[in-house]
C-alpha cells in the first residue's frame, strides 16, 4: 500500500504543479479557459493527496477515489499517446497501472478490512 500511496502522491505533486504553472500562464495573458483548468487540476491533485493520506491511517473509504483517478489518468494516457509528448502517456500510464496494482493486491484489500486482522 506504501508503494501506491507513493506513486500517487508523485502524481498528485505533479498533477498541483501543472495546475499552479497553468493558472500562472493565465496571468501571463493566455485565454480565460487555462485558470479553470489550472483550478481543476490543482484541486484534483490536492484531493488524491488527501484521500492517500486517509489510505495511509487506514481509511478504506479512501481507496475507491484513487481507483477512480488511476482509471482516469488511464484514460488521459490513451488520450496523449498521439500528442506531440508520447513519452507523458508512457509515463501516466506506467504510474497509473502500478498505482492500481497495489491498490488492488488482495493483502491492501486484506489490511482494509476492519473484521480481519491482517
Amino acid at each position: 500500500m506504501l508503494v501506491a500511496v507513493f506513486v500517487i502522491g508523485f502524481e498528485a505533486l505533479a498533477y498541483v504543479v501543472f495546475g499552479l504553472v497553468t493558472i500562472a500562464s493565465f496571468a501571463a495573458g493566455e485565454a480565460a479557459s487555462t485558470m479553470g483548468i489550472g483550478v481543476f487540476l490543482a484541486a484534483y491533485g490536492v484531493a488524491q493527496l488527501y484521500a492517500g493520506r486517509m489510505l495511509v491511517h487506514w481509511h478504506s473509504w479512501a481507496r475507491g477515489p484513487l481507483v477512480f483517478t488511476q482509471l482516469i489518468q488511464l484514460g488521459l494516457a490513451w488520450g496523449l499517446r498521439h500528442s506531440e509528448r508520447p513519452w507523458l502517456a508512457v509515463v501516466m500510464a506506467v504510474t497509473a497501472l502500478l498505482a492500481l496494482g497495489c491498490l488492488l493486491a488482495p493483502p491492501v484489500t486484506r489490511a482494509l478490512i476492519d473484521d480481519e486482522v491482517v
